[in-house]
């Protein structure tokens, strides 16, 4: 057992000492995805990286992404950064996009991780989301090392 004092230590001595174990296993349609504490720290890790360069600590951060290790790895980025993780729905079509500029404004969301594909509807549209930073979410264990573990 870990002697963690907070959710960030319990994440980081679990990516440590993990290296195989199976962190979740994602099903899809008879395809599955097992991915290790290990992988996961370390794609986890690169997309902190990446939104402390877009964001301050405390900062909201819009999550908008199908289910998926996708999804579950910027829950635990957003967490690693420092920021706090607004999860949404992705909308099925363009007449979702309002409800969300919605979410975004009420929470106060100051960064968007999303895909390329939405990303592009949200431009096409024209609604007060458009003015949120996006990060596209790539899984992408390069650039790990940027990561600073948050005050």
């Amino acid at each position: 057992m870990h002697d963690c004092a907070t959710f960030l230590d319990l994440l980081i001595a679990r990516f440590k000492d993990g290296t195989a174990k199976t962190a979740f296993t994602f099903l899809d349609q008879g395809r599955r995805d097992d991915v290790s504490y290990a992988r996961l720290g370390a794609d986890a890790q690169a997309m902190a990286g990446r939104i402390q360069r877009q964001a301050q600590p405390g900062d909201r951060v819009l999550i908008v992404l199908p289910p998926g290790r996708d999804y579950v790895t910027a829950l635990l980025a957003c967490a690693l950064a420092g920021m706090v993780a607004v999860p949404a729905v992705s909308p099925s079509s363009a007449k979702g996009l309002p409800r969300l500029a919605l979410i975004a404004e009420d929470a106060g969301a100051t960064l968007l991780l999303t895909t390329a594909a939405l990303a592009a509807r949200i431009d096409a549209a024209e609604t007060p989301l458009g003015g949120v930073p996006r990060l596209q979410v790539a899984i992408d264990s390069q650039g790990a090392g940027e990561w600073a573990p948050p005050d």
